[in-house]
């Protein structure tokens, strides 16, 4: 008997533990701005890499019942702001059933692009990305927000 217990025990712990333990990132990103224009704006474009297996979702789910969308927040600042919508590319469209709603969303790599007005000189852009990454099989999810700073150098 105590060996079954013994085994019993040390499965729940292991997978207590497992199921614990923090999910990596499956994003790997990079920040890149555009020269600026004689009006004085940049693009900013985040690329990520996602890792094989996983999917995050675009900036244009918008539906009441849709996934999370993929979020750029510029740090509050007196030198520049945001310009338009940010805009995803290259995202692939399909029918999610756990949501009940078409989406839109990115496998392998992610574009997205927020045009930034520049108010006076500066040398760097900083904010937060924030998105949602589902795995394709086991449909676990993890909600990131990933800082960032550009330089304009």
């Amino acid at each position: 008997m105590k060996p079954i217990l013994l085994s019993g025990c040390t499965l729940l712990l292991a997978f207590v533990t497992s199921a614990l333990q923090p999910i990596k990132d499956p994003a790997h990103w990079a920040f890149k701005v555009s020269p600026q224009n004689k009006t004085h704006v940049v693009e900013l474009r985040l690329q990520a890499d996602i890792d094989k297996g996983w999917h995050i979702y675009s900036s244009n789910n918008r539906e009441e019942y849709s996934p999370i969308p993929a979020n750029v927040s510029l740090k509050s600042s007196r030198i520049y702001k945001s310009l338009g919508e940010l805009t995803s590319v290259g995202a692939e469209k399909r029918y999610e059933p756990a949501f009940g709603v078409q989406v839109e969303l990115f496998r392998n790599k992610l574009v997205l692009v927020q045009k930034v007005k520049l108010l006076s000189p500066v040398s760097s852009i900083a904010g937060v990305v924030e998105y949602m990454a589902c795995t394709d099989k086991e449909g676990r999810c993890v909600f990131k927000k990933v800082p960032f700073e550009v330089s304009l150098q």
